[in-house]
């Protein structure tokens, strides 16, 4: 292979890292119990600081009827992790929405 055919494929393999690096990563969370009141929250991952994402929580808790159930998405910073306990080692990459729309509608 000559020395310029072996430098365009490395100027493509270069390229085709920065490409994908350039890509944004998909958020990657894990799974927290609370307790008092019983709360399960969805964190995202310590690496999204790393990439310029601020850190995101889902809190899931129950509603004033049992058969409802209350998200909120807010801040890491305005969560007590130290009485969280991790219910999973394993990564989640998405989530399924729950909506309620009024009047059943």
């Amino acid at each position: 292979m000559s020395g310029t055919n072996k430098c365009i494929q490395e100027i493509s393999a270069w390229n085709a890292l920065e490409t994908f690096l350039s890509q944004p990563l998909p958020a990657v969370m894990q799974l927290y119990l609370g307790t008092n009141p019983r709360t399960l929250y969805l964190i995202t991952d310590e690496k999204d600081d790393l990439l310029g994402r601020p850190r995101r929580a889902l809190r899931f808790r129950v509603g004033q009827d049992e058969s409802q159930a209350i998200v909120v998405l807010l801040s890491t910073r305005k969560i007590d992790h130290s009485s969280l306990v991790k219910l999973s080692n394993r990564t989640i990459k998405g989530c399924l929405g729950l909506i309620n729309v009024e009047n059943g509608v």
